[in-house]
């Protein structure tokens, strides 16, 4: 397996999630203090793309094991309400820049797992029950069957981290290691969104490309729960005075989550 699998952008869009059932307490949602004057929200429609993307969204941002309901519900909002705000205006390429869909460096909710030969087969037969003791929503909803290198993936439903579950794996028994099962960044998909929280207001920048190097890049601002756009920053021009407003520092591939 080489240590890894690349999956193509067009397979990781179709992969449906249920619904989180378990909510832990972190610092956004209700528990966000809003002074007066803040804008009033407004209702929005949201397809079934829009709520896997701010899943992943969560899972990726928050560096939980399994992020709260009140984040989710806080990125599907802000990012829609932009989408809502803006529409199809800002062009890159004659598309619509804000059509652009969050995608994690990694398949969130599946782990690649590595087993020694006695677990491995086990795990083919069916007879494999390391992972009961886990709680239950921890445990995989299908898995792959071992291949010859004692490989195989495991699935699981909500919006789970894999790296989180891949600490809680490595100490089953028969377990020798675990990798995320990484997705190719390639030019042609859905590219990285960087966020920023100032525990009142969501920032984005929209990117159109892997990182923050060379490209092109969208800053989107919310003030008192309106968003604004900022202006767009082009490979090859000067910084734009708002450029440091957005260097927080996100390694997207390697980001573990916000710092407490």
């Amino acid at each position: 397996m080489n240590g890894m699998k690349w999956v193509c952008f067009l397979l990781v869009t179709i992969i449906a999630y249920s619904c989180n059932d378990f909510i832990e307490p972190d610092v956004f949602g209700p528990t966000v203090s809003r002074g007066s004057g803040y804008a009033r929200r407004i209702q929005l429609n949201y397809s079934h793309a829009d709520s896997i993307e701010a899943g992943n969204f969560a899972v990726w941002y928050s560096g939980q094991n399994r992020p709260s309901d009140s984040l989710i519900s806080e990125l599907l909002y802000s990012l829609n309400y932009l989408r809502y705000a803006f529409d199809d205006s800002i062009r890159f390429q004659n598309a619509p820049v804000l059509q652009q869909r969050f995608l994690a460096p990694w398949v969130v909710s599946e782990l690649l797992l590595k087993v020694d030969d006695t677990t491995a087969h086990k795990i083919n037969l069916g007879q494999y029950d390391g992972w009961n003791r886990l709680d239950e929503y921890l445990r995989p909803a299908y898995h792959d069957s071992a291949d010859v290198l004692a490989w195989l993936d495991l699935h699981f439903n909500g919006f789970l981290h894999p790296r989180r579950l891949g600490e809680l794996y490595r100490q089953l028994p028969g377990v020798i290691d675990w990798e995320e099962n990484l997705i190719f960044l390639g030019d042609w998909g859905a590219f990285p969104i960087y966020p920023s929280f100032d525990g009142e207001d969501w920032s984005y920048l929209f990117t159109s490309g892997t990182g923050l190097g060379p490209g092109s890049a969208w800053y989107f601002r919310y003030v008192r729960g309106i968003p604004h756009y900022i202006g767009v920053w082009n490979s090859g021009e000067p910084e734009p005075p708002w450029w440091i407003d957005v260097q927080n520092g996100i390694d997207f591939v390697h980001w573990d989550g916000p710092p407490h």
